[in-house]
């Protein structure tokens, strides 16, 4: 499973990098106080000045309306208990025992927004499946599940699944009520005689799936393979498209009651050497290479192996197209297919949103993101400081973060691609 940070997380490291020294930094809450007060109590200092916070910028996660970041009042911190007074007003009651950020001269949003300039430029390496077959790489939202796999028979549960996952981000989980109860991929057409390639990984947590090519058409089955392993298994098969034969789809299919399945890509090719590429492909330009799957040892049922047993191996490929004002993009030529291929690219990583409980999180590399933020923060503070030396101080950290944030992106190969002419290569093939 990819590691993530959270917003909250990245929050806690960059506050405490920026203001070493300073008291408090992030703070628990010890009572319920107002949405207008905060009380720390660890903050309180019999010696201390009332304005000693004054204008002090004060970031709560646990706001769960509005205003997340308010300020410390001119005299509005009282010694003696530790209490803040706080405007504006916060959106809701930070409550007890809840965090809260201490942010000297900066807003809560300019930490967000210096994460996500990171991110903007953060190129991550991935690699996804080729087919012809819509969201077959499980990669659209949540949301679209049963759109993009809908129900063929009987009413099964399709959900997108981010934990039990072989490649990318999701899968399809099914969970079918009765025997012969399926889903299905939206209809592919095809042409009669084209030679088409399944290749679809499944883990069979209870009962037993069929993988079915089917011929829309004709209303038959081409071909099919039914497994019943946990561990993931990768149904394979080649099939000549039937006469007649318009469209096909494939289909996953209880054989038993109460069966639960993940399946993680279905990969299907036919005669084309040109595809278009997975929508996580932001540019064509940003192709690194194409890569073939031998098949693993075989497992128990037929047409079936051990998912990902053997190694990737390079795949002839060609030039990508790229039309940028045409409505199909960007597509890729290959040699014609009869393995199942794997496009590795990279991709841009989605930026941070604050939510309620700023839980966002993203899979980039937690040293990257700290280090470019705090570049970019201690920046922002040289700019706005009025004494000279602290001017010079806060350079000179932004020079010395952005040295370890670029030296990080060399160390493991990440930063945007330039686009480069691919030209055609011989591959030997077993």
């Amino acid at each position: 499973m990819a590691t993530t940070v959270t917003l909250d997380a990245l929050t806690q490291r960059i506050v405490k990098n920026l203001w070493p020294g300073k008291f408090p930094l992030v703070a628990t809450t010890t009572s319920a106080g107002t949405d207008v007060s905060l009380v720390i109590a660890a903050a309180a200092y019999s010696s201390s000045s009332v304005n000693a916070y004054d204008g002090v910028s004060v970031y709560c996660p646990s706001v769960t309306t509005g205003i997340k970041t308010s300020r410390v009042t001119r005299g509005g911190f009282t010694v003696a208990s530790g209490t803040f007074t706080m405007s504006p007003a916060y959106g809701s009651i930070p409550g007890s025992a809840a965090s809260a950020y201490f942010l000297y001269g900066l807003h809560a949003n300019e930490l967000l927004e210096a994460a996500n300039e990171v991110l903007r430029t953060l190129i991550l390496p991935r690699y996804l499946v080729l087919s012809l077959v819509n969201d077959a790489n499980m990669e659209d939202v949540a949301a679209d599940a049963a759109t993009d796999w809908p129900d063929e028979t009987g009413t099964p549960t399709q959900t997108k699944e981010t934990t039990i996952v072989l490649t990318g981000k999701q899968s399809l989980k099914l969970v079918i009520a009765n025997s012969d109860d399926s889903v299905r991929s939206l209809s592919v057409p095809v042409t009669e005689g084209e030679q088409l390639n399944l290749s679809t990984p499944i883990k069979v947590t209870a009962g037993s799936l069929r993988v079915q090519l089917y011929d829309v058409t004709n209303s038959a089955e081409i071909d099919g393979s039914t497994v019943d392993e946990e561990a993931w298994t990768e149904v394979r098969f080649q099939a000549a498209v039937p006469n007649n034969c318009q469209n096909v789809q494939v289909r996953y299919i209880a054989k038993t009651a109460s069966t639960t399945a993940y399946v993680d890509y279905c990969g299907l090719t036919g005669d084309s050497d040109i595809y278009a590429l997975p929508d996580a492909v932001y540019d064509a330009a940003f192709v690194e290479d194409v890569l073939y799957l031998p098949a693993g040892f075989t497992s128990e049922a037929e047409q079936s192996y051990a998912a990902f047993s053997e190694a990737l191996q390079p795949w002839p490929y060609y030039s990508a197209l790229r039309d940028y004002a045409g409505v199909n993009s960007h597509r890729i030529q290959v040699l014609r297919p009869w393995y199942p291929l794997f496009v590795k690219f990279h991709d841009s990583e989605a930026i941070l949103a604050q939510n309620a409980g700023d839980t966002n999180t993203t899979a980039a590399p937690e040293e990257l993101l700290v280090e470019g933020a705090l570049s970019d923060l201690c920046m922002r503070l040289s700019e706005r400081s009025n004494s000279n030396s602290a001017k010079a101080d806060y350079a000179r950290r932004s020079l010395r973060h952005a040295k370890r944030y670029h030296s990080l992106l060399e160390s493991i190969g990440l930063g945007r691609p330039r686009a480069r002419l691919v030209s055609a290569r011989r591959v030997a093939v077993a």
